[in-house]
C-alpha cells in the first residue's frame, strides 16, 4: 500500500506541475483571463490534493499510527477537503460572466462530476463503517480523485489548443 501511495502522491505532483506548464502555454498566447486563473488553480488543487492526502496516511503509518484509525483520519479530511473544493470552485464558476462559463468543456464536467459522484459515496463508507478493505477503498477513492484531476487538465488542454488555433500568428 505504500507503493500505491507514493505513487499516487508523485502522479499528483506532478499532474499540477504539468497544469502549471499549461498555464505558461496559456498566458504565453495571450494575458490570462479570470477563467484562466480559476481553470490553473482548480487544477492545482484538485491535482494536489490526492496527493497530499497520500503523503499524510503515509506520514501517520510512518508513525506507527493503527491502520484503520489512520485510514478514518485520511478519509475524513479528504472528503472535507474535496466537497469545500467543490463548493469553493462552484461558488468562483458562478461569479464568472455567462460567456466565459461556456468556455468549461461540458464533457470534462461531466467526467469530474461523475467521478465525485462515485467517490463520495465510497469516502463516506469508508469512514462511517470502515471495513477489512478500508485501505483499498481509499486508494481507489484517491486515484478517483487524481482521475478528476487529471480529467480538468485535460479540459485544460482542450481550451489551450482551442486558444491556440484562434490566436493570431506572429
Amino acid at each position: 500500500m505504500i507503493d500505491a501511495l507514493g505513487s499516487i502522491s508523485e502522479f499528483s505532483i506532478g499532474l499540477a506541475g504539468f497544469s502549471g506548464v499549461a498555464a505558461a502555454l496559456l498566458q504565453r498566447n495571450r494575458s490570462l483571463k479570470e477563467i484562466d486563473r480559476l481553470r490553473v488553480t482548480i487544477n492545482v488543487v484538485i491535482a494536489l490534493t490526492p496527493g497530499i492526502w497520500a503523503l499524510v496516511l503515509m506520514a501517520l503509518l510512518e508513525m506507527k499510527v493503527p491502520l484503520e484509525p489512520a485510514v478514518r483520519w485520511v478519509s475524513v479530511g479528504f472528503l472535507t477537503t474535496h466537497l469545500g473544493w467543490i463548493g469553493l470552485t462552484q461558488w468562483m464558476r458562478s461569479k464568472l460572466p455567462d460567456e466565459q462559463k461556456a468556455q468549461f468543456n461540458p464533457v470534462v464536467m461531466r467526467v469530474a462530476q461523475l467521478l465525485t459522484i462515485v467517490s463520495i459515496p465510497l469516502n463516506v463508507y469508508n469512514i462511517v463503517i470502515l471495513p477489512g478493505a478500508a485501505s483499498g477503498i481509499l486508494v481507489l477513492v484517491l486515484v478517483l480523485g487524481l482521475a478528476q484531476g487529471g480529467s480538468m487538465f485535460a479540459g485544460m488542454l482542450w481550451q489551450l489548443m482551442g486558444s491556440s488555433r484562434k490566436s493570431p500568428k506572429n
